[in-house]
C-alpha cells in the first residue's frame, strides 16, 4: 500500500518506493497502481540499470508525473502498488519496498515512519502476532487486495475483548480501535 494523506493530530503521511536490482543487465519494472481512496489507477514503468538501487520519494506524486490520473488537490490518495520485474532470472535478484512516514510533529528535521518490504501476493491465511493499542503505542494492520478482481478480506481478532469485524470487498481495509485492551493476537 502506498499513500499521500493526512493523519491524526495534523500529521501528513507520504510513501516512498525503493526498488533495486542485482542483475547484470537492465531490469524493467512495471508499477501497477490501484487507487482505493482518491481514485487514479494505472501503470507506470521504469528501468533499473545493472546493480542500481532507486528511491522514488513521494511515489504518489511520481505516478501522477508519469500520467496516472491522480489529482494534486491535497485530497487523500491511498492505493495498492504492485511492482512486476522483467528481465531477471531470479526473484532474489530484485527488491521492492516502501517507507511510509510523517514529518517530526515537534518541527524538527527528521521523519517518523516504517519501512516494509513488498509482500508476495498470496491467497492463504496470515497470522500477525504482537499487535497492541495502549496509552503509549498503537499498532496498525493493513490488508489489501493486490489482484484485479473483488475479494473478501476477513480480519479476526482473538483474545479479550474480541470484537468481530465485518467482511469487506474493499481493496484495502482499516478498522480503528479493535485492540484497545486485548493482549492476544489478530489474524488476517
Amino acid at each position: 500500500m502506498v499513500l499521500d494523506t493526512d493523519g491524526s493530530g495534523g500529521s501528513h503521511y507520504v510513501s516512498e518506493l525503493t526498488v533495486a536490482s542485482r542483475a547484470a543487465a537492465p531490469v524493467e519494472v512495471l508499477l501497477s497502481y490501484t487507487g482505493t481512496t482518491g481514485g487514479g489507477s494505472g501503470f507506470a514503468r521504469l528501468t533499473l540499470a545493472p546493480g542500481e538501487q532507486r528511491i522514488v520519494p513521494g511515489v504518489v506524486a511520481y505516478l501522477r508525473s508519469r500520467g496516472l490520473p491522480l489529482t494534486d488537490d491535497g485530497s487523500a490518495k491511498v492505493g495498492t502498488l504492485v511492482a512486476t520485474f522483467s528481465g531477471v532470472a531470479s526473484a532474489r535478484d530484485v527488491f521492492a519496498g516502501t517507507r511510509t512516514y510523517t514529518k517530526d510533529p515537534a518541527g524538527g528535521t527528521g521523519t517518523f515512519g516504517l519501512f516494509y518490504p513488498a509482500s508476495p501476493l498470496s491467497n492463504s491465511s496470515v497470522v500477525v502476532f504482537g499487535l497492541q493499542q495502549n496509552a503509549s503505542q498503537r499498532s496498525n494492520l493493513s490488508v489489501q487486495n493486490g489482484g484485479a478482481g473483488a475479494v473478501t478480506l476477513r480480519v479476526e481478532v482473538l483474545g479479550r475483548p474480541a470484537r468481530p469485524s465485518t467482511p469487506s470487498t474493499s481493496p484495502w481495509g482499516r478498522t480503528a480501535g479493535i485492540r484497545r485492551t486485548s493482549r492476544s493476537r489478530e489474524r488476517a
